[in-house]
């Protein structure tokens, strides 16, 4: 054989090779694109999730702030303010005091808030924000939850809204009066926190409002760091250069990052095999047959004086020239395919419409990687097939690579028996092809369940034990003494017979109250003296809760269905005795957040 080193033969060569293959150069770019498509799909998809991940996480702080101090004097707010590192724009947190006795405060705290640079630190954390953060003195801004609950269930913005309000007065040692005032709404917002956040239970007011009612220090001040990078470095630097006393805490948030745990990585990176080995397997398959079907002219090519470089050269070279067009391509519909599938997979998800859908460059450039990446695994093996035959062995080679063929019949050949014979002719190409099936099919079966796992109706089955909940708007917690039963048995029977109503279950609210007791009570108010010590507020003496024991120890009595119990005992460790429960022989005890029940 004669060497050539030629590298325009090569060209020349792998132009026409290029050429006189139009069919596989298709299937190849389609397997390409599919896989591209798959891999950014899933790359997408999985961002989209961490994204609305760190986003629920800020939701339910309510704020964006990176990093947070409680009880911030002005000395230290002013040290703030000089801070290179820091934003000029800080949120400023004070709390004015809270909402008593107000139609519909059934057992909730409700705070009245004044914050500074609420649109930045908030703004984007609320969904279907109607109007603006209040300006005026007598503006006001809370969520429609709370407003529901207030009574007003359809809101505008300009309307009154009566609020029964104790406003602290730092000249009466932070003590406050109740009084009734009528407030404007200037904007009202939807909180889609996973959970019931704190930030539902504030009626946010304006810094004017807080001029004509100063108080002692603020509750808490957010920051935000013009750069992210060095996080916990930065939030050292501040701490070394403010001066903390004991009751003072620098509370780190939101470091900038995309932040995964040891789950979410693992399902990440078994998403991104999975596609990557099915994209492979395709990949593979096509490869397979075309190397296997060009034997004879990869052997005219070595008996010509090609070297095995040259030639796994041409066949990298005609697959770098399909994937320069279709990894772009399947790029590009896997970007625009997740604008579809990620909000058909976390549109379940409460505040996926507040976060900004755009897919991140990194991402598509991850998925670039990791396509780019399966293509050449799944041409590695059979290009250096391509570089290993010898012209003798190509001049010999048939599509036929199984071993001894003996089949012999009495009845001559049969199509079922011929066909079976064909399949199993190549072990290794049968091998992949079913593998190749099988992993499709999985893909898609997996991909089929995932979308449908995404229901409205299985989600409500779920998550929601009844269809309807009606609440007497009556104050449980808010000591009103001319509370009025309005489900009355006549009311409930009417209900119980409308068409459609399968089950009604009652549960039934009461407030108790318990008198100041030494014995009972005595630990609990020194450590409540010992708390007020410390942030310099003056001590209570026990004559305030004797005289007025309604002011901290109430609780609730609350009677529920006895199918409540029923459907507990079916999953409970510790059943409760349905008979004695019914008597009043016995009775369950929580704390306020439901914790209690064996």
């Amino acid at each position: 054989m004669y060497r050539n080193h030629s590298s325009s033969v090569i060209r020349k060569l792998f132009r026409r090779y290029y050429k006189a293959n139009k069919t596989r150069n298709i299937i190849l770019a389609c397997a390409i694109i599919l896989t591209t498509i798959l891999i950014t799909a899933a790359c997408s998809t999985f961002y989209s999730y961490l994204k609305l991940s760190k986003h629920q996480e800020m939701k339910e702080t309510g704020t964006s702030a990176n990093v947070i101090l409680s009880r911030p004097t002005q000395n230290q707010l002013d040290l703030l303010s000089k801070f290179d590192i820091l934003k000029p724009e800080m949120n400023i947190q004070t709390k004015m005091g809270s909402l008593v006795n107000n139609k519909g405060q059934a057992g909730i705290d409700i705070q009245m808030i004044s914050s500074t640079n609420w649109e930045e630190y908030s703004g984007s954390l609320v969904d279907n924000m109607q109007g603006t953060y209040p300006a005026k003195g007598n503006e006001i801004m809370m969520s429609t939850w709370l407003l529901n609950r207030l009574g007003y269930s359809k809101p505008q913005t300009g309307m009154e809204v009566s609020l029964s309000v104790a406003i602290s007065d730092i000249s009466k040692n932070g003590d406050a009066e109740v009084q009734s005032l009528p407030f404007t709404l200037s904007g009202f917002y939807e909180d889609t926190a996973n959970i019931n956040s704190e930030n539902n239970r504030i009626v946010f007011f304006s810094e004017t409002f807080l001029r004509e009612h100063p108080q002692e220090v603020p509750n808490l001040v957010g920051l935000l760091f013009k750069d992210t990078r060095h996080y916990h470095d930065k939030i050292e630097q501040i701490r070394a250069s403010i001066d903390l006393d004991g009751n003072q805490q620098l509370i780190p948030s939101y470091d900038g990052k995309l932040n995964m745990n040891v789950k979410d990585s693992l399902v990440a990176v078994i998403m991104v095999l999975f596609f990557m080995f099915d994209g492979y397997l395709i990949i593979f398959n096509v490869a397979y047959i075309s190397i296997t079907r060009d034997v004879r002219f990869y052997g005219l090519l070595k008996m010509l004086g090609m070297t095995s470089a040259q030639i796994k050269q041409i066949v990298y070279y005609s697959v770098a020239k399909v994937a320069f067009f279709a990894l772009p391509v399947g790029m590009l519909l896997g970007w625009g395919l997740s604008f579809y599938v990620v909000p058909l997979a976390l549109s379940s998800y409460e505040g996926f419409s507040s976060i900004d859908r755009q897919v991140n460059l990194w991402v598509l450039l991850l998925a670039l990687f990791f396509s780019a990446l399966t293509l050449f695994l799944s041409y590695r093996a059979p290009a250096k097939k391509a570089g290993r035959i010898s012209p003798i062995e190509a001049s010999k080679h048939t599509d036929t690579q199984s071993g001894k063929q003996n089949s012999r019949g009495r009845h001559g050949a049969k199509i079922p028996y011929m066909s079976l014979k064909n399949i199993l002719r190549s072990k290794k190409r049968l091998l992949f092809v079913v593998l190749t099936l099988f992993l499709g099919s999985t893909a898609l079966v997996v991909l089929s369940t995932f979308l449908k796992s995404f229901s409205a109706e299985e989600y409500i089955n779920a998550e929601v034990k009844y269809d309807i909940a009606m609440y007497n708007q009556m104050t449980r917690a808010s000591f009103n003494p001319t509370e009025e039963q309005h489900f009355t048995p006549e009311l409930l029977s009417q209900i119980s017979a409308v068409n459609g109503i399968r089950e009604l279950e009652r549960t039934t609210v009461v407030s108790i109250f318990q008198h100041y007791s030494d014995s009972t009570h005595g630990e609990w108010l020194r450590n409540y003296n010992e708390f007020r010590a410390g942030v310099n507020e003056e001590l209570r003496d026990k004559k305030h809760y004797e005289e007025d024991p309604k002011t901290n120890f109430w609780g609730l009595l609350i009677g529920i269905d006895d199918k409540k119990l029923e459907e507990y005992n079916r999953t409970a460790k510790n059943p409760i005795n349905l008979s004695d429960f019914s008597k009043g022989k016995i009775a369950l005890v929580t704390d306020i957040n439901g914790n209690g029940i064996p």
